[in-house]
């Protein structure tokens, strides 16, 4: 099952039925997945780029929390399917803006 969430965390809705879920949970490395929807679907519409995803597979297992990437979107004309890839959401607390030294003006030691 994938619940969707908006940029801000709150629920938008529940996607019962992808065609596809597959994840990647490897050591030392930030987990992705990917995850199908026929190009029918009426959820489509609300799926948008930096969307979160909660993954809890098919045993009731939360796997974790994902971003939907915003160019990663893929349709497959011969099966009518559109594909979508995630990055774990600790990827974005790895945007350069995190690491970026940053000055201060007038500010007195403690």
């Amino acid at each position: 099952m994938i619940q969707l969430f908006d940029r801000g965390n709150n629920f938008v809705t529940t996607i019962p039925d992808p065609i596809v879920a597959s994840y990647q949970k490897a050591n030392r490395s930030l987990w992705s997945m990917k995850f199908s929807l026929h190009s029918s679907n009426k959820l489509i519409p609300k799926i948008e780029p930096m969307f979160f995803i909660d993954l809890v597979d098919a045993s009731g297992e939360y796997i974790g929390k994902f971003r939907v990437l915003p160019t990663q979107e893929v349709v497959n004309q011969s099966t009518n399917e559109i594909e979508y890839t995630c990055h774990h959401a600790f990827h974005t607390l790895l945007d350069s803006v995190i690491f970026e030294e940053k000055e201060f003006e007038d500010v007195q030691p403690g």
